[in-house]
């Protein structure tokens, strides 16, 4: 590899040659390689390498010539977008963890009938901010269903309380 590097110059090195490989493997198709290259840099392209999702690597490619961002705009953009990534994981581990630890409470609830108001109600409060996730959701309107033969004013208002914070327009009295 030496003798390559004092025959073609100091930029030939296993590393480049890597990053060679790794960018033909990357951008196979010869006439996007083609558009692109016109508009973006090598320092672009080594940006890009690193992101193994092809949809999201042509999407960054293409915002790049698209938008004209520079390699440090580049670098902010995938950093965001990992950063949201992670957050939104973090969000669903704990939609998952609601859904796992509210399940057996409301199960217990139904399975009892229970009449029990203050459980009820803490137990709906504690549903409320997780009924993004499906699996809540689903819990929230049974519990609501339960808590509806009990006081339907106060069911009323837990659907009305779930329609505003999740912008739904569900009709009928139940979420």
């Amino acid at each position: 590899m030496r003798r390559r590097s004092s025959e073609f110059g100091a930029a030939f090195t296993l590393r480049s040659l890597y990053r060679a490989i790794q960018f033909c493997q990357a951008f196979a198709d010869r006439e996007i390689v083609s558009t692109l290259s016109t508009q973006l840099s090598w320092s672009h392209f080594i940006e890009l390498l690193p992101i193994k999702d092809p949809l999201a690597r042509d999407f960054y490619a293409e915002m790049c010539r698209i938008e004209r961002w520079d390699v440090r705009t580049l670098r902010q953009r995938i950093g965001d977008m990992q950063a949201i990534r992670a957050l939104a994981g973090r969000v669903r581990d704990l939609q998952q963890q609601a859904a796992q630890q509210y399940l057996p409470v409301v199960d217990d609830i139904l399975r009892t009938g229970s009449r029990d108001t203050q459980r009820i109600e803490q137990t709906l409060d504690g549903l409320l901010d997780f009924c993004g996730h499906e699996p809540v959701l689903q819990l929230y309107k049974k519990l609501c269903r339960h808590y509806w033969a009990i006081d339907p004013a106060a069911a009323a208002a837990y659907v009305n309380a779930y329609r505003e914070y999740w912008g739904s327009d569900e009709p009928g009295g139940q979420p």
